[in-house]
């Protein structure tokens, strides 16, 4: 989280941009997920937040921060920057790891047995080893093919 906010005041110096004071929190939007704190780190208290707490520390900040420090046209030039700058992280997983794409094993995967044997069979998928039948036995499939291979098919 501070390394984020040292980048933003970096970036915000290098177009020229007035300092702006910086507040972060992380939010944990898992329900499941349980959050083991430390006694001896305070800051974790107040920074690691769950989705409900957002509203209550937005008004906090609004309170802490009364005055406007940039105009809107600023604003806006900063938005642009920040679209212009931001590209979605896309590595090259295969390249990562020194594979080929004839190594990929090609097919739909049954949760159930563990093979590549998953065929349609009208409106549901099922594995041709086991028996075991899917609705949406493609979808990790798909997910896969976007990570590994292409974003088109």
């Amino acid at each position: 989280m501070k390394n984020q906010q040292y980048f933003l005041k970096l970036l915000l110096k290098k177009y020229s941009f007035p300092f702006l004071p910086s507040d972060a929190f992380v939010v944990i939007t898992n329900p499941k997920s349980i959050i083991l704190l430390n006694p001896d780190y305070r800051e974790v208290l107040e920074k690691v937040i769950r989705p409900q707490a957002l509203r209550f520390n937005f008004e906090l900040l609004e309170k802490k921060y009364v005055n406007s420090i940039l105009s809107h046209n600023e604003l806006e030039k900063i938005s642009e920057v920040l679209l212009q700058l931001h590209t979605p992280d896309e590595p090259d997983v295969l390249a990562q790891y020194g594979l080929n794409k004839s190594e990929i094993i090609p097919g739909i995967y049954c949760e159930k047995c563990g093979q590549f044997s998953v065929n349609r069979i009208k409106r549901f998928w099922r594995c041709h080893i086991c028996n075991k039948k899917a609705e949406k036995a493609f979808i990790q499939a798909l997910i896969d093919y976007r990570l590994l291979i292409s974003t088109t098919i």
